[in-house]
């Protein structure tokens, strides 16, 4: 009989070790301490209109075409791609990025142009001049005194 204690009482501490000592040791292994520091890069990427005359007249149905230039500066600590949103075109305006093919509105009146600019962190140029041109189709809406957005989205290259 003592004996069947004695075998109950190490069988019981070896499943109690066994639960205990794996948990302890847990515990014991996920806490640290640590200090340091963490250097983010900084964004910086203007568009420097300083300059550039943003009144454009398109006339419909001509071979008059209004362009626009675009200044894209980086100053960030991170590689770049640019994409150009031009929104609030009156109805019939196509554009041309940079002598390219023109492309026609969606139905928000509005042109994407994706990707089409890179600015590399360890470039010597950190700027880009790039056109936009502008021309009306026949059926061009008439408008005058009109706003259009021209915006650049910039994301950074991973």
């Amino acid at each position: 009989m003592k004996k069947r204690n004695i075998k109950m009482t190490i069988i019981t501490l070896g499943i109690l070790i066994l639960f205990i000592v794996p948990i302890s040791y847990a515990i014991f292994r996920n806490s640290s301490n640590a200090t340091g520091s963490l250097s983010l890069a900084t964004w910086s990427v203007t568009l420097n209109q300083e300059g550039v005359n943003d009144t454009l007249v398109v006339i419909p149905s001509t071979q008059t075409d209004a362009t626009y230039t675009l200044n894209i500066e980086s100053d960030c600590e991170v590689d770049i791609k640019y994409s150009i949103i031009i929104s609030n075109l009156p109805s019939g305006v196509e554009v041309s990025f940079n002598g390219g093919d023109f492309e026609e509105q969606d139905e928000n009146n509005t042109i994407t142009f994706t990707d089409v600019g890179t600015i590399l962190y360890t470039d010597s140029e950190k700027s880009q001049t790039k056109t936009l041109t502008f021309r009306g189709k026949s059926n061009a809406e008439i408008v005058e005194n009109q706003e259009v957005n021209i915006d650049v989205v910039v994301r950074q290259i991973v």
